[in-house]
């Protein structure tokens, strides 16, 4: 029962944190997240289309979409509380199964997950990681209790919530495989599986009469060289990953994780390999994959595993340490880290210049005429664009050159060189060639409220309508 207390009490702290990012960001104006909005919303396309059922598809990752359409009904400031929830839950999780693993000082593994710098940048927003972390947990801990066939069927599901999910799958698969060849009873929970996966397929053949929905609406190609990086990167932004005070117990707890077995090794697994996978596409380019760290939110819960272990083996070996009373302090530094890493995101900053603009606009021009914006998220946002359909233009230049030149007079273009060279490589230039007329325009720049001696982002806003229609 002290155990239990000692644990609510960490967990309530470690909302505080959430709390603050809550409060001072209305979003964090990732486009990623405004698409999950929109799927989880909307689940099937508003106008005509090939593929109108989009909750089914690899992008909208169901598992997640389902889950966030309930909150999603309620408007945006809904679902980010319930990502709050995920993350809350994840830590008393990753508790439990602590406990299970007989690990000392269970309640630490609490701030060691939910205060993880990556789940912090993730756990206020509508992002796909922080429900893949607690599925993940979930299997772990019924795992754990000795369900392996649970485990197994709950972890099917990783992959309708991110492609993650597919490489610990395979992991277990290998593993699982070389066991069922010696004992038959590991081929139940082996092709357990394969649940989720099936039971996708077979929603799409009902919905669609298309086997192949899945692969005509996969969205990232293949090959791809507009983003990549060195083979290290990832290696490099550790202690951005899984935070500067818990970066040495993570780093000594790796060996007597592997050597402990069980969940503990099965931790030190998956984080190897999907860590591997990462850098093998960041740096080939694959899947357009672009470098970031939120990745690896998806992995708190093996993460904090790994550093408690670590902390048990140096308290054992250097009795003096007093973890006890250094841990809380450390991990407090490490919540401030989260939310400085927030703070110099200059994406964490621009949902509110697009506030601006859009009050710049609409002193100007009646935004119930057609729009279009860079910055969708903050239209899905602001419940401006019902049904997530006009603020988002086709991603390639070529499509959104021509998607642009056919619109009709009277579109309202709200543009930054940021988001609109990012996802669109369009400047306003190409809206003035286009017949489009420039109402307002300013240079800013993106940067920290209360650390302005950090580097700053250079933002060109510029609010357009179109006077000349197509020909």
């Amino acid at each position: 029962m002290r155990a239990h207390r000692a644990a609510l009490f960490a967990l309530i702290a470690c909302l505080i944190p959430y709390a603050v990012l809550l409060l001072g960001f209305p979003a964090s104006g990732d486009q990623d997240a405004a698409i999950h909005a929109i799927y989880s919303r909307w689940p099937t396309a508003p106008n005509p289309a090939p593929f109108p059922y989009r909750l089914l598809t690899v992008w909208s990752r169901p598992l997640f979409a389902t889950l966030y359409a309930v909150p999603g009904q309620l408007g945006y400031a809904p679902m980010r509380l319930f990502t709050v929830l995920l993350c809350a839950s994840t830590g008393w999780l990753t508790y439990l199964l602590a406990r299970r693993l007989s690990l000392p000082r269970p309640w630490l593994a609490v701030p060691l997950t939910m205060l993880q710098p990556v789940l912090l940048q993730v756990g206020t927003d509508v992002m796909t990681e922080a429900l893949f972390a607690l599925v993940l947990a979930a299997g772990f801990l019924a795992l754990e209790s000795g369900r392996r066939l649970l485990a197994a069927a709950l972890w099917s599901f990783l992959p309708l919530a991110r492609p993650e999910g597919a490489i610990i799958l395979g992991v277990l698969a290998a593993l699982w495989g070389f066991e069922a060849l010696r004992d038959r009873r590991a081929l139940l929970p082996l092709l357990m599986l394969g649940l989720g996966a099936v039971l996708w397929e077979l929603t799409v053949l009902a919905l669609t009469g298309n086997w192949r929905y899945l692969l005509d609406t996969f969205p990232w190609p293949v090959h791809g060289t507009q983003w990549s990086g060195p083979p290290f990167h990832y290696l490099l932004r550790w202690p951005l990953i899984v935070g500067f005070a818990a970066l040495v117990p993570w780093l000594v707890g790796l060996r007597p994780s592997w050597r402990a077995g069980g969940t503990a090794r099965l931790s030190v697994l998956f984080c190897a390999v999907v860590l591997v996978i990462h850098a093998l596409l960041f740096t080939t380019g694959g899947f357009a994959s672009t470098g970031f760290d939120r990745y690896f939110a998806t992995l708190v819960t093996s993460n904090a595993l790994i550093a408690l272990t670590g902390v048990a083996w140096l308290e054992e070996r250097f009795p003096r340490l007093r973890a006890k009373a250094l841990l809380p302090a450390l991990l407090g530094l490490q919540a401030v880290q989260g939310l400085v890493l927030v703070e110099l995101q200059p994406l964490s900053h621009l949902p509110k210049a697009t506030l601006h603009a859009i009050q710049e606009a609409r002193s100007r021009v009646e935004l119930a005429q057609p729009l279009v914006a860079s910055d969708f998220f903050t239209f899905v946002f602001l419940d401006l664009d019902p049904g997530g359909s006009r603020a988002k233009l086709p991603v390639s230049r070529e499509g959104a050159l021509a998607r642009i030149a056919e619109l009709p007079t009277g579109t309202v273009v709200i543009w930054d060189n940021l988001i609109g060279q990012w996802w669109y490589g369009l400047a306003t230039e190409d809206f003035t060639a286009r017949g489009y007329e420039v109402l307002w325009e300013r240079d800013t720049a993106l940067q920290s409220s209360w650390l302005s001696f950090a580097s700053s982002t250079p933002l060109r806003q510029t609010v357009l309508v179109r006077r000349k229609g197509p020909p």
